[in-house]
């Protein structure tokens, strides 16, 4: 008998979670179901977890990767091996409600469907508390619509959520070229946005049939370089669909509000990574270039590239801080130091002439006010003429100062 649905679950040392997830998609009330696991080199018990419910499910695939490919290209490789008519694809630490591909499949069938767009639930890690997670304006997309058109609604309603876990495919949309970029993360944004625009027939249910768990260790929870490098490839790949749709008004209007999230996205991690000159290191170059462009305004645009994750690690030494500068550079430096978390003293200036005595809540004194700290304060030098100011420190006694320039 043909495969109803091919549910497909990426797996990556998630020993604690992976047993509520084979539970309810091993009970669900479809049993006309495939579960294809492909196992990523789990360095945990991920794997034996696997095979003791292969043993006693005969539905359930372990693939097992010969080397850690990451969740794209599990992702594709279940995508290869998959038989369903239907695919939908499951992170290994969230869960299915019981009866939810029975729900999907029936609908896709009866209504000729080549996408399903349903509701999530969210549980959070620590509490375990359920709550309702972002869902769309139901009064305004019942029907069935194309793919472009579910996409320019939701844009406009800026309800769009391409989180393949809440989307049930037909598997034929599928097929041919790889569809998800390998090596980065976030590789669901534009594949989302591709396969929607393949679609001719989708429909948005308004009921919750999964439970996302937002968890600290996940990759996606983490702001890292890798999050915000994964986020400029998929902002590349959206000005590619743009380019090649912008005979298309609607469409192209609403890939261009897409192009916009993403860089509220880009910023937003951009001021809470520590580890931003890690991205500079890229192959390719134009991610730093497009970085840089996105988010040079910030921090008072005394700052591309923020700083290096060695000097902060440094400043992180010390409890008491003083910016020397209290011009753009000491403000942009300030602004960078509370998105980490980092509180400082005050600011230090040569003159008061031309300058307050308080900026951003913080006190502005002459640089010999501050004296009672100088064997225990850091002095961050926040000004061009570093050279000068780092032997006047110097001659005043000050013990530790940090050129950021």
């Amino acid at each position: 008998m043909k495969k109803a649905v091919s549910v497909i679950i990426p797996v990556y040392n998630v020993e604690n979670y992976l047993t509520q997830c084979l539970d309810s998609v091993t009970l669900q009330t479809l049993n006309n179901i495939e579960i294809l696991c492909i196992e990523d080199c789990s360095q945990d018990s991920s794997l034996a977890i696997l095979q003791k419910y292969a043993d006693r499910d005969q539905r359930i695939r372990v693939i097992k990767n010969i080397a850690n490919v990451g969740l794209a290209a599990s992702r594709n490789i279940g995508v290869q091996h998959a038989a369903g008519e239907y695919i939908y694809f499951l992170d290994s630490d969230d869960i299915l409600n019981l009866d939810a591909m029975e729900v999907l499949y029936k609908l896709g069938i009866e209504e000729n469907l080549d996408i399903i767009y349903f509701d999530t639930e969210e549980i959070t890690e620590l509490s375990g508390q359920i709550s309702a997670y972002a869902c769309v304006h139901q009064a305004n997309v019942h029907g069935i619509y194309s793919g472009s058109e579910m996409f320019s609604l939701l844009m406009e309603q800026s309800d769009w959520d391409g989180c393949v876990w809440r989307q049930f495919y037909r598997r034929s949309l599928l097929l041919g070229k790889t569809p998800f970029r390998e090596g980065q993360l976030h590789e669901d944004i534009a594949f989302a946005i591709n396969i929607a625009l393949k679609a001719q027939r989708v429909k948005y249910l308004d009921r919750p049939l999964h439970k996302y768990r937002r968890r600290n260790g996940s990759i996606t929870a983490r702001i890292a370089p890798a999050n915000i490098v994964g986020l400029l490839y998929a902002y590349f790949d959206v000005l590619d669909i743009a380019i090649h749709n912008s005979s298309d008004t609607r469409l192209n209007g609403a890939l261009k509000e897409r192009l916009l999230q993403l860089c509220a996205y880009v910023r937003h991690m951009y001021r809470q990574c520590e580890d931003i000159d890690e991205i500079y290191k890229s192959d390719n170059p134009v991610i730093g270039h497009l970085l840089n462009l996105i988010t040079k305004d910030l921090y008072q645009g005394m700052y591309p590239g923020k700083i290096s994750r060695g000097k902060i690690a440094v400043i992180k030494k010390y409890r008491d801080i003083i910016i020397y500068g209290a011009g753009k550079a000491g403000i942009g430096l300030y602004e960078i130091l509370m998105d980490l978390k980092i509180d400082i003293l005050g600011f230090a200036v040569s003159s008061l002439e031309n300058n307050e005595d308080n900026l951003k809540g913080k006190k502005v004194k002459l640089i010999t006010e501050w004296q009672e700290y100088k064997g225990s304060a850091l002095v961050i030098i926040a000004v061009k003429r570093k050279n000068l100011l780092f032997e006047e420190l110097t001659a005043l006694g000050y013990e530790n100062v940090l050129n950021i320039f």
